[in-house]
């Protein structure tokens, strides 16, 4: 049954190609074998790009005792990082709880507004310069309040510094930082000098 009506519609849009049924078979044996070409054509196109990923908006993020320094990019699965925003934000004089709810109410608004998809935080380190002095620990109390507002990206990590500088590249973050030629390579737009300790927990998240 399937055969008649597909030879009935054959017949119905090609027959006025064809002089007989034998020229008629031809007719759609190109037909068919014209759409298998096309059908096989856009299998590979769709194999090829079935791997790459839109691009998504990351933020790096690091804290001092008193500020947070944030670079917004657009990340795609390959090429050059595009930055969004390098941004700075203060923490007020007076009440640190007070102060520390203005800032996680602007980094909070920040991930919502922008449609940030991944947070990534430089991590705590043990000191090695005579111990724990109280500007860390007013560091390390930013950090806890950046990491609760930015938890509305759909995913956030922390990452320290010695961690990029094991598994990211062949050199020390600190080297990275002063290579001008190498942020010219990795990322587009511009960026304060010393926002790139930021930047570069972007980077080395993508390649890992």
């Amino acid at each position: 049954m399937r055969g008649f009506c597909f030879w009935s519609m054959g017949k119905c849009f090609f027959g006025g190609l064809a002089e007989n049924e034998e020229d008629l078979v031809n007719v759609l044996l190109d037909g068919l074998s014209y759409c298998m070409a096309w059908m096989t054509q856009l299998y590979i196109v769709g194999q090829k790009y079935r791997g790459l990923k839109m691009a998504e908006r990351w933020i790096g993020v690091i804290t001092s005792s008193d500020e947070v320094t944030l670079i917004d990019a657009e990340v795609g699965a390959s090429g050059p990082i595009i930055i969004q925003a390098d941004h700075s934000l203060r923490l007020h004089s007076g009440n640190r709880a007070t102060a520390y709810r203005l800032i996680y109410q602007q980094l909070s608004d920040y991930v919502r507004d922008q449609k940030i998809d991944r947070a990534i935080v430089k991590g705590s380190a043990v000191s090695t310069g005579g111990g724990t002095r109280l500007v860390h620990l007013h560091a390390a109390e930013l950090r806890g309040v950046a990491l609760c507002a930015l938890s509305g990206a759909h995913r956030v990590e922390t990452i320290t510094k010695s961690h990029v500088s094991k598994t990211f590249g062949e050199r020390k973050v600190d080297e990275y930082l002063k290579d001008d030629g190498f942020w010219v390579a990795n990322m587009k737009g511009k960026m304060r000098s010393g926002s790139r300790e930021a930047a570069i927990l972007i980077i080395a998240s993508r390649e890992s």
